[in-house]
């Protein structure tokens, strides 16, 4: 396993090529197996295309950005199966879907579980949110197609409250989904240990290296809604690769259990 040098405040140093390197780690992972990193991930899209479609409804095009920006609370959940992937590669061993499903089955099932779970609620908690956001700062307007959202929240000081608040407190949701679930799948899925165990061990090791995980959080931020241009498509291949470079940022932040 990789390790890297630490600063005396416990951070891990030179951050971008910490970074650069689990996203090489993660592409590798994705084109030595595509075939099953694919599969693994598909259902994200096809939900992505069902909300985009969903939110054509004109009483829910305010919510269309919230559900797609959105996604990225639930992301840590689609990158599950990719996990035994790349542990597999790192031991040489057979990279077959089976065996990633089959450990994730076993005494890892209930924690995780329980951490999607509460990613799902976070995220039904944002889009709660979002919708009083909405409704406080441009009076329940309801838009006649996107194009008209667009030009009202752009044209109006009530629609740049709206990008700038909402943005604002959708941070705060990003970032408490960055420290819960960052690490805890990997740990549950590595570990086999208790949702809280895991939780508290993720929300420990990110403020431990806070300026990585806030970096690591943008790329992936960025990195996600570039891939949803178009239909969400791109994000069969951004969240394979994501899903595996997490777990070499796990392997580099995380002191090894044995």
């Amino acid at each position: 396993m990789n390790t890297l040098a630490m600063d005396p405040d416990g951070s891990i140093d030179n951050v971008g090529a910490t970074i650069s390197a689990v996203i090489r780690d993660g592409w590798q992972d994705f084109v030595a197996k595509p075939t099953v990193a694919i599969f693994l991930i598909m259902v994200y899209p096809f939900v992505g295309l069902v909300l985009y479609r969903f939110a054509f409804n004109e009483e829910l095009l305010p919510l269309l950005f919230p559900m797609a920006s959105g996604f990225a609370l639930i992301g840590p959940l689609t990158a599950v199966g990719l996990y035994g992937i790349s542990r597999a590669r790192e031991r040489n061993e057979p990279t077959d879907s089976v065996t990633s499903f089959s450990q994730i089955a076993g005494p890892a099932l209930g924690s995780t579980v329980k951490v999607g779970l509460l990613l799902l609620v976070i995220y039904a908690a944002w889009i709660g949110v979002a919708q009083l956001i909405y409704d406080i700062l441009m009076g329940g307007y309801v838009p006649t197609s996107i194009v008209d959202l667009i030009a009202t929240v752009l044209g109006s000081g009530a629609g740049w409250a709206l990008i700038i608040v909402g943005c604002g407190i959708g941070a705060i949701f990003a970032l408490v989904v960055l420290a819960v679930g960052s690490l805890s799948l990997p740990a549950i899925f590595d570990r086999h240990i208790g949702a809280a165990e895991a939780v508290g061990l993720s929300v420990s090791t990110v403020l431990g290296n806070i300026k990585l995980f806030l970096a690591w959080g943008l790329v992936v931020a960025v990195g996600l809604a570039v891939a949803s241009i178009p239909a969400f498509l791109g994000l069969l291949v951004a969240l394979p690769v994501f899903g595996h470079a997490t777990w070499h940022l796990y392997r580099r932040t995380v002191p090894s259990d044995s």
